[in-house]
């Protein structure tokens, strides 16, 4: 921060929102308060210096550093938006005295537990901004109480130091800034009161936001009950709770008896512990809480929006019979059909994209049906159409195995049931197997040669499905696997099931037949768009053209964004055929977007390296490195040597660079040398 006379200045608006960015904040312009209204130049506005200056509002938000600095070269003293919910990670309590908010939340806190320690900042009208990690799945803006908004996907925030109405600034709350804090994660008694309230958050007019439909109302109902009991509610309170959730929001309603039970069933467990006077937890816990601000596992669901198509309905039916997740089926039925089209469409783009899909279904636990999940789809795809039509290799030893099991099978499904088990091969010093599984996530050949083996593949199209436990994802993987990119080529999916079945029953063969006939049909319409071997280029609707631009501009600067864009391009092609589509819709775009910001969330939980901490920590060191004079990078004396390169490797290294070259904290000059710039 500038100083003027020993004393801390005020960040300009420019610096601020630039410092936001860098954080992964999107971030945009709004007006100004003026000494007659607003700078909009309507002396009657009603939201003086908090409406946005651009043409889509917060749908403009970016983390780029070009477009911000026009922006605020434009306009120099515009106040700062930024947007809330996944697309920030964001969660953001707003407390409004005026309307009772300070003592609705002094209740709150009194019946339940305390907020942690987060990031703050005080409004201009003298409220306050409480920030939380963004748990992952829907989280509407709403109010939750009086005097109590809730500002997550949707929506956005004034922040400092911007002009309120009144003449005040925003300002950073001493002491918790986010230089000094990291963000806490939701309190759970705040997400079940964001359950319970959920069928508020219908938009005005609409007739099927929110809604709960078909075999998911059961599965939602329960998840809803179970944030609620660990949130401390009685039986009574959710039984409540989901009978108005059952009226507002599920089509059909559920019996009755059907929602009294699930309230019941769920109320045997016990709520999470408090953290009151009267049931003491230790130092050490209390620490590791605070140390450990994640998004929690089980409160990111796979999108409702994303269950389109055929994939869709084929999870449906599956889940209905047996434990397995509708995420895991869903997303293995999805992972088979990329491999059965990878060669006939294609998205409307330069990089000719191939809808294929390196999957792992991740369980919290031994029992959660992944290995179930797999078999039966695989079973599935080869009944309907054919072990010829349909190539499946379940394991391979090295990459000399896969490279003959892909010259007899171009198009080649590789399951892996026992994902560690593949792990361990690809491990082997004189192994070439990862390279080569690695290489044909983007490219269609590989070629290796040592003394006693060559391997040349040409024409290859290889998809992956394996199956792991989470404990065990988080630990199979060495350096070799983070420095080549491996493990940011997997598209990771963590569910649990839930036992409901003690024989699960056979499923009806009407209803199968009906399934296999849909899938030949979608695999005719797919030939019949490709023509003459080439495949079918599909275009996006400008809309869905739109919605996945803006994503793509507010996608964070982190390790765990890395490739989610690739996936956005093989997804989109491969959802819109599902549903029988020559185009990607607006629909399927919003679709992918969400599993992508999924998909963003699951992998701060589940990533088998603390890669960002590790990032952060090697950022922290390099600045003191060179807080003592400019260093080269390379060469004896230089940065990577002092600091012991081999012990990130070239990924977090790389990484770490980077991101101080972004944030403007490093400069690099013509002799490769880098300088500290300021006081970073």
């Amino acid at each position: 921060m500038p100083v003027e006379n020993g004393v801390p200045s005020r960040q300009s608006n420019l610096d601020a929102a630039l410092a936001y960015a860098s954080r992964g904040w999107p971030v945009f312009p709004l007006h100004t308060p003026t000494a007659d209204s607003c700078s909009c130049g309507d002396p009657k506005c009603g939201h003086v210096g908090k409406h946005p200056r651009t043409e889509h509002g917060f749908h403009d938000a970016t983390t780029d550093e070009t477009i911000i600095r026009r922006w605020w070269t434009q306009w120099p003293d515009a106040n700062i938006g930024i947007v809330t919910g996944a697309v920030s990670g964001l969660v953001v309590l707003d407390i409004d005295p005026r309307h009772g908010g300070d003592g609705t939340l002094a209740d709150l806190e009194r019946q339940h537990s305390a907020l942690r320690s987060t990031i703050e900042s005080v409004t201009g009208g003298g409220g306050r901004h409480i920030f939380f990690v963004h748990p992952g799945g829907d989280v509407k803006s709403r109010n939750v109480a009086p005097g109590i908004d809730v500002k997550a996907d949707g929506g956005y925030i004034v922040a400092p130091p911007s002009r309120h109405a009144s003449g005040q600034r925003y300002e950073r709350d001493l002491g918790s800034h986010p230089d000094d804090l990291a963000l806490a994660p939701v309190p759970d008694w705040l997400l079940a009161m964001l359950a319970s309230s959920a069928w508020e958050s219908k938009p005005a007019g609409s007739d099927v936001a929110g809604k709960i439909g078909g075999g998911r109302r059961n599965v939602s109902l329960t998840s809803l009950a179970g944030v609620m009991r660990r949130a401390g509610m009685e039986q009574s309170e959710i039984r409540a709770a989901l009978l108005e959730i059952n009226r507002e929001r599920c089509t059909p309603r559920l019996p009755v008896q059907e929602v009294a039970e699930i309230a019941r069933s769920i109320s045997r467990y016990a709520p999470a512990p408090p953290t009151g006077a009267e049931h003491p937890v230790s130092p050490s816990v209390q620490e590791a809480r605070r140390s450990a601000p994640q998004p929690r596992a089980e409160a990111i669901s796979f999108p409702e929006k994303a269950f389109l198509g055929w994939p869709g309905d084929f999870a449906d039916l599956y889940c209905r019979y047996t434990e397995a997740p509708r995420s895991f089926y869903f997303m293995a039925a999805l992972t088979c059909l990329g491999n059965l089209v990878c060669r006939r469409i294609t998205l409307a783009s330069v990089i000719r994209p191939q809808p294929r899909l390196y999957t792992v279904i991740l369980g919290e636990s031994g029992d959660d049906r992944k290995s179930t999940t797999i078999r039966l789809t695989v079973e599935f795809f080869q009944e309907a159409l054919g072990p010829e039509a349909f190539a499946v290799s379940h394991g391979v030893g090295s990459a000399e195995g896969l490279a003959e099991e892909l010259s007899g099978s171009p198009e080649l499904l590789l399951v892996s049931d026992e994902f560690k088990t593949f792990v361990n091969k690809a491990k082997i010093e004189t192994s070439v197997l990862l390279p080569c599984v690695n290489t044909l996530f983007e490219s269609n050949r590989y070629h290796s040669a040592t003394k006693g083996h060559r391997i040349a593949l040409e024409d290859a199209y290889l998809s992956l499905l394996a199956a792991c436990t989470k404990d065990t994802y988080s630990t199979i993987f060495g350096r070799t696997f983070t420095d080549i990119g491996f493990v940011n080529r997997l598209f990771v999916v963590l569910d649990s099931a839930k036992r409901r079945f003690h024989l699960p029953p056979e499923i009806p063969g009407e209803e199968k037949a009906q399934l296999r006939s849909r899938l030949q049909d979608v695999v005719k319409w797919v030939d019949a768009l490709s023509q003459k071997g080439e495949p079918y280029v599909m275009p996006l609707t400008p809309e869905a053209d739109a919605t996945f631009r803006r994503w793509y501009e507010a996608l964070p600067h982190s390790v765990f964004a890395k490739r989610l864009d690739t996936y956005g391009h093989r997804l989109m092609p491969l959802l819109a055929v599902s549903v029988g589509a020559r185009e990607v819709s607006a629909e399927v775009a919003e679709a992918v977007v969400a599993m992508l910001d999924y998909e963003f969330a699951i992998r701060r939980i589940a990533d088998p390296v603390d890669a960002e901490n590790k990032i952060a920590e090697l950022e922290e060191r390099i600045r003191r490195a060179l807080a003592r004079g400019p260093v080269p990078e390379k060469g004896r004396g230089g940065l990577r040597k002092s600091l012991h390169y081999e012990r990130y490797g070239y990924f977090i290294w790389n990484a770490a660079i980077s991101n101080l070259e972004k944030a403007g904290d490093i400069w690099r000059d013509d002799q490769g040398a880098l300088t500290l710039i300021g006081d970073a």
